[in-house]
């Protein structure tokens, strides 16, 4: 809650910081976060315990995702350097 205070507080003062908008929407979000967290703390935990599961699958699956890309793309590279080699050798 202190965070979400001291953030929108700063992002309020300092008109020249770029996205200002965003770290006042961050903070406001935040501060509310943290009075939810007061108000309900057993509740509040359950939530977060689901959200940072889900998040952590989200994570998970992006990873295996990223990772067939990147095999996928460096067998493309190395098919072209294969023919690459065999070409300055014939």
């Amino acid at each position: 809650m202190f965070q979400g205070v001291s953030e929108t507080a700063l992002a309020v003062s300092f008109k020249e910081l770029p996205e200002r908008g965003w770290y006042i929407f961050v903070g406001v979000l935040t501060t509310i976060a943290g009075v939810v967290m007061l108000a309900w703390p057993i509740s509040s935990i359950v939530v977060l315990s689901i959200i940072a599961g889900l998040w952590l699958v989200v994570i998970g699956t992006t990873e295996i995702v990223w990772a067939v890309n990147v095999r996928r793309e460096a067998k493309k590279v190395e098919r072209g350097v294969e023919s690459l080699a065999r070409g300055a050798v014939a």
